[in-house]
């Protein structure tokens, strides 16, 4: 097998098209499996849309780690995903996800992947490789930040220069 870099700029364009075709499976799955897995994940009854608010977060979940799959497949790099799992990991947190949610989504998502599209041995190595990069990426960015539970919102007072 080549190295994961190589196999996404040779075969990168193509697994985005494919998953492409089978989104609409793929997000089917990963949602239901997630709902199914955390029923009470993103659900805070102080919200007066609490219950719209969950399901909102089940459907757009594989739909935000696909379009994230797609920016990995088409420019050929990590570094948009990393990003995303940096800027959520400050944030979501606050709405109960944990390390456990992330991986399990992404275990989820490559599952998906691997019941919904054809492979063949060579991309099935590759999204192999991929799901572990990822796993890896989730790893080290829950581990390396501050929960997001600990972030204080951004005041006007935080935009006032400190002497």
């Amino acid at each position: 097998m080549q190295t994961l870099e190589k196999w996404l700029k040779a075969r990168g364009p193509t697994l985005g098209q494919l998953l492409n075709n089978e989104q609409e499976t793929i997000h089917s799955m990963v949602s239901s499996q997630l709902s199914a897995s955390f029923p009470a994940l993103c659900y805070d009854p102080t919200r007066f849309d609490a219950l719209s608010f969950q399901q909102l977060a089940y459907y757009k979940t594989p739909h935000r780690f696909q379009g994230i799959l797609q920016t990995v497949f088409r420019f050929s790099t990590l570094r948009a995903l990393e990003r995303s799992y940096q800027w959520s990991w400050g944030v979501l947190p606050r709405y109960g996800v944990t390390k456990a949610h992330y991986i399990t989504q992404a275990r989820f998502s490559f599952d998906a992947i691997r019941d919904a599209v054809y492979l063949n041995q060579e991309d099935r190595t590759g999204i192999n490789a991929l799901e572990h990069e990822i796993l890896h990426i989730i790893e080290q960015t829950t581990s390396n930040q501050t929960n997001g539970k600990s972030h204080q919102p951004l005041l006007p007072s935080h935009f006032r220069q400190q002497n």
